[in-house]
């Protein structure tokens, strides 16, 4: 399975507190061994989730057919 992120993503990870910053992408790389581990938590009918690190926020969507994790967002939570 592969793991892809947008550069806005890529953005307000590097605009998180430093030390979070390798434990959000840490815990993105980790979704590629298991999308729907604990802590993740479905958003809508299409297979979109959320999943908490930290002051982040992960939005990711899953494509089975196409085995890919796709990070659509990182959010802080303020």
């Amino acid at each position: 399975m592969s793991c892809a992120s947008g550069l806005r993503s890529r953005r307000t990870c590097a605009a998180s507190p430093r030390a979070g910053v390798k434990r959000t992408l840490t815990r993105i790389e980790a979704l590629r061994d298991e999308p729907r581990g604990p802590g993740c938590e479905k958003l809508s009918g299409a297979e979109v989730y959320r999943v908490r690190q930290g002051v982040c926020r992960i939005v990711y969507e899953i494509r089975d057919t196409h085995v890919v994790v796709e990070v659509i967002r990182v959010e802080l939570n303020r």
